[in-house]
C-alpha cells in the first residue's frame, strides 16, 4: 500500500521547521552528528561498536537499560554491511 501525504506537499518545510524548532539542543547536536556520519559509515561499509550505541540511544531515548549492549555475540560489521547501500 502506497503512503500518501495527508497535507499539501507545499507545507513540507512548514512541518519540518516545527520539528526542529521545538527540539532541545542535546538532541539536535546529537542528530545532526548521526546525519554527519552517513558518509563516514557508507564509506567504512559498517558501524562501529560506538555508532550503533549512539543510533540505538538516539533512537530510543526512553529505554532505561540498553538491551542492545547484552547482544555480545553481535557481529555488527555482517549486519550492517550493506545496509546503507540500498538507498
Amino acid at each position: 500500500m502506497p503512503m500518501n501525504l495527508r497535507f499539501p506537499e507545499s507545507q513540507i518545510n512548514h512541518w519540518a521547521n516545527r520539528y526542529t524548532e521545538r527540539q532541545r539542543e542535546i538532541n539536535r547536536a546529537r542528530e545532526e552528528y548521526l546525519i554527519n556520519l552517513k558518509d563516514e559509515v557508507q564509506e567504512r561499509g559498517h558501524l562501529t561498536k560506538n555508532e550503533l550505541y549512539e543510533i540505538a540511544r538516539w533512537k530510543s531515548p526512553q529505554t532505561r537499560r540498553p538491551h542492545f549492549r547484552e547482544y555480545r555475540c553481535l557481529h555488527r560489521r555482517d549486519h550492517t554491511n550493506g545496509i546503507h547501500s540500498h538507498r
